[in-house]
């Protein structure tokens, strides 16, 4: 039974510290709310925290767990999941500077720029297209980026090969981010791998470029699982007086910061870990997405962390009726399972009320009283977005802009 007799006559919340898997999950719980269906399986010794109890630091209470049921708790064993990050095109590839120290991720550079290829650090590289633009990239055709893809079909096949989690890092309305990027995801589904992109998209001011990012953006969310769009235009409210070089390091800072999180999460032991399970099933058909960050300290550090994150996504959405998230959350080692699950609820709380949120956890010394979150919300809607069709609708607009602007 998931109540004790007098908490179900009482009526009061508690808190649980569940082993399910050798994972801890903690939860705010009341019999009169539904939201214990997915925990009642599996469930292993509870470690009950009654109202009324001075909260310890997360780890204090799962030391004290492994002290009170050490056979019962274990490291989670890792099956080796294999995750790739491709940057794709000049943008993409750049996102990738932020990740050159990842342990749990093989990082792929791939671009038909020669030159630029050249001062990227990643673990393997592709140049695509090298007999057909000899090495000077698409110059901003996106069609021609598509070409140089489709003729390294094998070679991408056997880069991604064995490949269960890619996530797609690429700038929209250039050329290769734009056209080989949807290529490449399109082989990863066929190898059966469950793929994410993050994309930036263009500044208001870039006309022509929009038009060509929304053909690429809707390429992409045909074939991808989920597709996080961060919009340049986001960065001029967040950072507005930052050099510019230093603005475009903030968003491939955030890219890089979910990414690792996820990764690190899946495949390193974490307090509260997040399986490849769990990352797929949100991940798999989450539609449009969008990546929130934020931080707090001090007594109200995850209400300030919360209301950081909701406030400053790279993307203008609705979280209202949102199917899914992953939400990852990292303290020091005073953070209480309070402050976290808080934090939960108060990001989800527009959410649908059948959507899927997991979430994972982590204790670093190094952030002492400090909280951050990062989180993706899938199955977002925003005003900012709108799809095309084709590629010829992209060259009509493109035609009618020359025109109207000689």
């Amino acid at each position: 039974m998931l109540f004790p007799p007098n908490a179900r006559r009482r009526g009061k919340p508690f808190k649980q510290l569940f082993f399910t898997d050798s994972n801890p999950r903690t939860f705010l719980c009341n019999d009169r709310q539904a939201r214990t269906k997915s925990f009642t399986k599996n469930r292993g010794p509870t470690l009950v925290l009654r109202k009324g109890i001075r909260m310890k630091g997360l780890s204090q209470i799962v030391e004290q767990a492994r002290n009170d049921a050490p056979a019962c708790f274990t490291e989670t064993e890792k099956e080796g999941v294999k995750i790739t990050i491709a940057g794709v095109g000049g943008a993409g590839c750049n996102a990738l500077s932020n990740l050159k120290d990842i342990k749990s991720a093989e990082t792929i550079a791939i671009n038909t720029d020669a030159v630029h290829l050249k001062s990227v650090e990643a673990q393997r590289k592709i140049l695509l297209g090298a007999g057909i633009t000899k090495g000077m990239g698409a110059g901003g055709f996106p069609e021609l980026a598509m070409k140089c893809a489709e003729a390294h079909r094998e070679e991408l096949a056997e880069a991604l090969e064995g490949t269960e989690l890619l996530f797609i890092t690429a700038g929209l309305g250039g050329g290769t981010g734009t056209g080989a990027a949807p290529i490449i995801a399109e082989v990863a589904k066929e190898l059966g791998a469950v793929v994410v992109a993050a994309v930036n998209y263009p500044f208001a001011i870039e006309r022509v470029r929009i038009i060509k990012a929304e053909w690429g953006l809707d390429a992409l969310m045909r074939v991808c699982d989920t597709v996080i769009v961060l919009d340049n235009n986001r960065l001029t409210e967040l950072v507005p007086n930052l050099p510019l070089r230093q603005a475009f390091a903030v968003a491939d800072g955030i890219v890089a910061r979910a990414v690792k999180g996820i990764s690190d999460a899946i495949t390193l032991p974490s307090l509260v870990n997040l399986s490849f399970a769990d990352v797929r099933s949100i991940m798999t058909g989450g539609g449009l997405a969008v990546i929130a960050v934020g931080e707090g300290s001090g007594a109200f550090k995850a209400q300030e962390a919360v209301k950081s994150t909701v406030r400053n996504p790279l993307l203008e959405v609705t979280y209202k009726g949102a199917k899914g998230a992953l939400i990852h959350v990292s303290g020091g080692s005073t953070m209480t399972l309070k402050e976290v699950t808080d934090a939960g609820e108060m990001i989800t709380k527009e959410f649908d009320k059948n959507a899927n949120v997991v979430w994972g956890a982590r204790i670093e010394d190094r952030l002492a009283d400090k909280m951050i979150i990062t989180a993706i919300a899938t199955g977002v809607s925003s005003p900012k977005i709108r799809a095309r069709e084709t590629l010829e609708d992209v060259e009509k607009e493109k035609i009618a802009l020359e025109i109207a602007n000689p």
